[in-house]
């Protein structure tokens, strides 16, 4: 989110400022591993400066807005290219590390939550005839995990098919949604899924980490975002998959007593047929 905050923050800055935040985006790979003092002599400025400049733009301070250059780095890299930069700190364990960043993901996503517009959603989802998820790669797990749990309440969702797309979307009831999922590093099918979705008038939903993500070239209804950071070569997937929480949370509220009955009558089906054991 850090080059969204810079852009968007940009007409305010001051000279200094201004300078910083150039520089940090003029240098995505010199910038996230300088400290406070070399970025200051870089752009001829205070090493205080680069601190409050950290501070205005709503980090805790500088460490964390290095953090947020590193994430803007490896959105650009290979996998080879992140696991090479990834800095283990000598006095934490990896397993630390990799937790704290995603509480940091966490946070920011509760800070950025809008809850009227996940409602909105949910009652829009519960209207819709099916419902067409559309992602690939690491996102294929948080559709799947979304599909599983929207299928107790909905009676069509379906994941699409790389191969036979074309089909399943052709015979789309009238007023179906897509839902497309997908986080950097951004896949291309997902994002032409969408702009196909859109051809057919379907009422469109991505889910990504910022709302200017490439899926918004189809225009969609409805952009709800968590933050993804990159731990080394891996995506890490926390904040977006509370967010799916949130989303299938969301509908089994807005369904009300149905969504209670629904969940009678499957626990009743899952006693018929075992599906859980017991210790």
């Amino acid at each position: 989110m850090l080059k969204e905050k810079i852009i968007a923050g940009m007409k305010d800055f001051s000279t200094t400022q201004a300078k910083v935040a150039r520089f940090i985006l003029e240098n995505p790979r010199e910038a996230p591993f300088m400290t406070a003092n070399q970025m200051a002599e870089s752009v001829d400025t205070s090493e205080s400066s680069v601190i409050r400049f950290a501070s205005m733009l709503g980090y805790s301070g500088y460490p964390e807005l290095k953090e947020a250059m590193k994430s803007l780095l490896l959105d650009q890299m290979t996998t080879i290219e992140r696991m090479a930069v990834y800095d283990d700190d000598p006095r934490e364990s990896p397993c630390h590390r990799i937790m704290t960043l995603d509480m940091l993901d966490l946070g920011e996503s509760q800070t950025n939550l809008n809850p009227q517009g996940i409602r909105s959603w949910a009652s829009e989802v519960l209207e819709a005839p099916a419902i067409y998820m559309a992602a690939q790669r690491s996102s294929l797990a948080l559709a799947g995990y979304l599909s599983f749990y929207l299928s107790w309440f909905h009676p069509s969702v379906h994941q699409l098919n790389d191969t036979l797309i074309r089909e399943q979307m052709t015979t789309a009831p009238k007023g179906s949604m897509m839902i497309g999922i997908s986080f950097p590093r951004y896949s291309r099918w997902t994002v032409d899924a969408m702009k196909l979705g859109r051809s057919l008038g379907l009422t469109l939903t991505a889910i990504s980490d910022s709302p200017h993500n490439p899926m918004t070239e189809a225009d969609p209804e409805h952009v709800l975002t968590a933050p993804c950071r990159h731990i080394s070569f891996i995506d890490s997937l926390t904040a977006p998959m509370s967010l799916m929480n949130c989303l299938i949370m969301a509908v089994a509220d807005e369904m009300g007593d149905e969504a209670k009955k629904r969940l009678q009558e499957l626990e009743e089906l899952w006693t018929e047929n075992p599906v859980y054991t017991v210790k």
